[in-house]
């Protein structure tokens, strides 16, 4: 599978090229970590294979799943606040 010291030939398809460039965002806890730069260049290098309407297709799903993942955030906030603000109706601890 290695095709020199130092590079490896691993066929990927499209779909896992834009999966992977979907998981900059979820993958944010690593920033700082030795991991943080690898990726950024990994994607970096898998974007360059990306015709111009596959990166906007990407930045346009990136967008949306932030979205989501906020809006997410949003509501477990709110109800975790209205289980602090009104404990009668929070789920009781079986602990």
């Amino acid at each position: 599978m290695e095709t020199s010291e130092s590079a490896w030939a691993i066929p990927v398809n499209p779909t896992e090229v834009v999966a992977l460039m979907l998981t900059e965002d979820l993958l944010a806890p690593v920033e700082g970590s030795w991991l943080a730069e690898p990726l950024a260049k990994l994607r970096s290098r898998l974007s360059a294979t990306l015709t111009p309407t596959s990166r906007r297709y990407c930045a346009e799903l990136r967008k949306a799943n932030v979205a989501a993942a906020f809006e997410s955030f949003k509501i477990r906030r709110k109800l975790q606040t209205s289980r602090v603000l009104c404990p009668k109706t929070a789920p009781k601890s079986t602990a």
